[in-house]
């Protein structure tokens, strides 16, 4: 009687330990998927100015618009408070398109998520 207890934990161990193995690689798989992929490009801060505000405490829209030689973007963020982001306006921005939005880097190197507005050739 004991022999068929340990083989039956024997086996209620390894299958546990497999399902762990397993959820394990798709937990992994799925985090890769989600984590977006930064092409950081380089561009001008052209303009940085309020659109719009809203609710207490006090939220602001802001709207930036980034050039590059060839094209000009614009991007908006909803921000706590009464001030944009830490960026130099007519100065270089870093920004990056990826599948799960728009990003722009501060002045501090920090990563904000924003929200594409449009893109205009010039």
């Amino acid at each position: 009687m004991l022999h068929a207890r340990g083989n039956h934990s024997v086996r209620f161990l390894s299958a546990l330990l497999a399902v762990t193995i397993l959820l394990s690689i798709v937990t992994v798989q799925v985090g890769a998927q989600k984590s977006p992929r930064f092409a950081w490009q380089e561009g001008r801060l052209e303009t940085e100015y309020l659109v719009g505000r809203m609710g207490m405490p006090l939220k602001q829209q802001w709207r930036y618009q980034i050039v590059t030689p060839d094209y000009a973007f614009e991007a908006d963020i909803w921000l706590p408070g009464t001030s944009g982001l830490n960026v130099t306006q007519g100065g270089v921005i870093t920004f990056s398109f990826t599948s799960s939005g728009f990003y722009i880097k501060d002045d501090d190197g920090k990563t904000h998520k924003m929200t594409f507005v449009k893109k205009t050739q010039r």
